[in-house]
């Protein structure tokens, strides 16, 4: 199996050889296993150390720019005037209501 083949399984097309091998090399040393990135890529996917090493890997964030979505901030002067309106006669409401007690 080519590093292709494990970038596409990880969804992750951004991610170069060197960066995955590099990925690959930190899971295998924090796992403790004696083998190397280089040799674990070329093994068969169904191949259990390969398969623990690279759910275990530890990826970069992706290189690309995350969209945000669009937000509707803005309200209309109508409605911000009829909260404003409603506000001020609550708060006129409460302190007459204060008053008399």
């Amino acid at each position: 199996m080519t590093m292709d083949a494990i970038r596409e399984r990880l969804g992750r097309p951004d991610l170069d050889d060197a960066t995955l091998l590099t990925c690959m090399a930190e899971a295998i040393a924090a796992l403790g296993l004696d083998v190397s990135a280089e040799d674990l890529a070329a093994r068969p996917w169904d191949d259990q150390g390969r398969r623990l090493v690279v759910s275990c890997l530890a990826l970069p964030q992706p290189r690309r720019e995350l969209a945000m979505p669009e937000h509707h901030l803005a309200v209309g002067p109508l409605h911000l005037g009829d909260r404003l309106r409603s506000a001020w006669r609550s708060l006129l409401g409460a302190r007459s209501t204060l008053g008399e007690s």
